[in-house]
């Protein structure tokens, strides 16, 4: 199944150095998964996910919180099949000289049955 038409927003807690990633109008929170040390996947009640979570962001994607406050544009993709989850996210950050491309790539197996996906979501 393709997903589209989904719009995309963050939210980041300066204090709790987390970053939220989310689908705008997407089901309530039922479950989350850890992709990698700090990233989790947020399952929707609806078995579809919903958010992207990273704590300790700074560190995670080596920026500024200050960047963090002020990302210039988020692409997400999501490949779920029988076998596996595959989640991808590339940033585009401000920095004082220009831009600054950072990404994260998890894969994990779909050990808990979620329906087959493929999305591609953006926040320019």
């Amino acid at each position: 199944m393709i997903k589209k038409n989904q719009k995309l927003k963050y939210k980041y807690d300066t204090l709790a150095d987390a970053l939220s990633i989310y689908v705008v109008d997407g089901s309530r929170f039922e479950e989350a998964i850890e992709l990698d040390s700090n990233i989790f996947l947020v399952i929707g009640e609806d078995n579809y996910p919903t958010a992207l979570e990273i704590l300790d962001a700074s560190k995670v994607l080596d920026v500024k919180k200050y960047s963090l406050k002020r990302i210039n544009s988020i692409h997400l993709k999501m490949c779920i099949d029988n076998d596996k989850i595959i989640v991808e996210c590339i940033f585009n950050f401000p920095i004082h000289s220009g831009e600054k491309i950072k990404s994260t790539n998890s894969t994990i197996i779909n050990d808990m049955n979620l329906p087959n996906i493929e999305t591609e979501l953006a926040m320019v």
